[in-house]
């Protein structure tokens, strides 16, 4: 149990454990995605190119435009080492930011599917042991601990998340958590988790039933696999996007937190824009695996720029999420 107000603030590399790619890694994944659209390529490829023709047939356009604008996206990724900071420079035009979002959705649509939170088959049930080495599977049991089975409705109370991530991770394991605990049923854990407090500022792949589950396997060419990805790619937001929409919740998660962790994030300056306002948030601490000293005072910096934290170098940890949240249990259950 988490007896503190706690802000969870979720970057790329939380989901790491689970399958995805970090920025870098995502970008290099894109670039190679696009280029291959004139050829017989990827199932990446594949899935772009069932989604442009379907967008193109739905508006009785042609596709070819598009087909070269993800050829462009690709082209400039060359110099650029994260798909959202391209789109950002790119987002006063439409058909460069619908070629990198169809591309996002592609590829973590691929990496969901084989990632260790992916179903066997639709409905089936989650070998939770494969991601039981995990920062969530840590996480969850600090939560679950004291919370009684016959009125589980509290567990998340003192919890919320701002997960600058795409995927659905976050809310995919706790639900199949939730029924291996308590033994409630799909319903309960669903409803459960959906009174979690948690935002996507960048938006996410979809709902977790339906056509957008999670590891789904979408085929090239089988309906209703370029339908999917063109939901799943308007359901992302570029940086612009959401400083008007989330804006408001992240502020409101801010307010209401005494205490924040950081868990895989970046500090990358325009996500900590966001998070910046309103807040009563009194101490943080962070992982900064990977970075450099200097990164890391810098990393400091921002979190007391942020919310005008008093914090010292020792409320960095240069571990990486699950050791952070294994090694800190004590901290994180007070």
């Amino acid at each position: 149990m988490i007896k503190t107000k706690t802000l969870f603030v979720v970057g790329a590399g939380a989901s790491v454990d689970f399958g995805f790619p970090l920025g870098v890694e995502l970008a290099s994944k894109i670039e190679k995605t696009l280029s291959l659209l004139s050829n017989n390529g990827s199932l990446e490829s594949e899935l772009v190119r069932g989604a442009i023709n379907q967008r193109a047939k739905e508006l009785n356009l042609r596709s070819e435009p598009l087909f070269n604008k993800c050829l462009e996206v690709s082209e400039r990724l060359i110099t650029a080492k994260s798909i959202d900071a391209l789109i950002h420079n790119h987002s006063d035009d439409e058909d460069f930011v619908l070629a990198g979002k169809l591309a996002i959705a592609a590829c973590l649509h691929v990496s969901e599917r084989s990632s260790p939170l992916a179903l066997p088959h639709p409905g089936g049930t989650l070998d939770l042991r494969k991601a039981s080495k995990t920062w969530l599977a840590h996480l969850f049991d600090i939560l679950a601990t004291e919370i009684p089975a016959r009125s589980p409705e509290g567990i998340f109370d003192n919890v919320a998340f701002v997960v600058f991530n795409y995927d659905r991770c976050i809310e995919h394991y706790l639900a199949h958590a939730l029924v291996n605990r308590f033994g409630m049923s799909p319903d309960q854990a669903r409803s459960i988790v959906g009174s979690l407090k948690i935002v996507h500022p960048y938006g996410s792949l979809g709902n977790l039933d339906g056509d957008t589950a999670f590891g789904l396997k979408l085929e090239p060419g089988v309906f209703p696999a370029s339908k999917t990805i063109l939901k799943m790619a308007d359901g992302l937001l570029t940086f612009s996007e959401s400083m008007h929409v989330d804006r408001n919740d992240v502020e409101r998660f801010t307010a209401w937190a005494d205490r924040a962790v950081f868990l895989g994030f970046a500090f990358h300056p325009q996500n900590v824009e966001l998070l910046t306002g309103k807040s009563s948030i009194k101490q943080a601490v962070a992982t900064t695996y990977g970075m450099s000293e200097t990164s890391r005072l810098a990393a400091l910096d921002d979190i007391r720029s942020m919310w005008r934290c008093d914090l010292g170098i020792e409320n960095l940890t240069p571990s990486k999420c699950e050791a952070f949240v294994l090694d800190e249990r004590r901290y994180l259950e007070r």
